[in-house]
């Protein structure tokens, strides 16, 4: 068992409302915990769960990590620089909302204008529109955190810049991934700073969600469940 498993109450997927079967559940990459809990929610005695990987061989890009920048002014010219230089569609990485907004606000005033932004505050229809004019290759640059990317398969993506250091692998995996789905060349670059590696640190600490908040929620949602007719 799981941290996760060992903390929650197991449901057996008889407790699961209106649940097709069979049914699949599908990620673009996951780890061995998430498999793990996915096995302990969902695998019965005589049903256990099927795990079916469609993995392929991309062309690897161009991973890029600068040395250490002193401060936000000099991480600023370097930007400028990258999205100057770089090939587009890009995407420009920051880790939290004012971040997003204060990169947004600098790469619009330096000329940037087919440009939009993505982060948690944004309005569901806002974002859906910024998704659909990325998807259908409408956009040259989008300033965003994890908020933007999960589950955009956009082929032609070629830059990805992080003006940030992501708090672990697993983040920092899945965003350079949106870049060269097509097997053609693509960049990945980062460009930290020395307050960077102390942020990462503590949203690497922050538990955002706790077995005291979440539980209850989970349980709000199987008694407030309503069967379709």
């Amino acid at each position: 068992k799981n941290r996760l498993t060992n903390k929650l109450p197991l449901y057996d997927i008889h407790f699961l409302p209106n649940l097709p079967r069979p049914f699949f559940c599908l990620s673009a990459t996951i780890d061995t915990e998430s498999l793990e809990t996915l096995d302990s929610f969902f695998s019965l005695p005589d049903n256990p769960i099927s795990i079916i990987s469609a993995a392929r061989l991309r062309t690897e890009q161009e991973i890029w990590v600068s040395p250490q920048i002193e401060n936000e002014k000099e991480r600023e010219q370097k930007v400028l620089e990258a999205l100057m230089n770089l090939p587009r569609p890009a995407i420009l990485y920051s880790t939290e909302i004012k971040d997003v907004d204060n990169w947004y606000d600098f790469v619009t005033k330096a000329g940037f204008s087919n440009v939009r932004k993505v982060h948690g505050d944004i309005k569901s229809s806002e974002k859906e529109s910024i998704v659909k004019k990325w998807k259908s290759g409408n956009l040259d640059l989008v300033v965003g955190n994890t908020a933007f990317g999960l589950g955009i398969n956009y082929q032609s993506a070629r830059t990805v810049i992080h003006a940030c250091v992501p708090e672990d692998i697993s983040r920092y995996y899945q965003e350079i991934g949106r870049t060269g789905r097509d097997n053609l060349a693509s960049i990945s670059l980062i460009l930290p700073t020395k307050t960077d590696k102390a942020k990462a640190k503590k949203n690497v600490k922050k538990r955002l969600i706790t077995t005291e908040i979440g539980l209850p929620r989970w349980e709000l949602m199987f008694r407030r469940s309503k069967k379709e007719k």
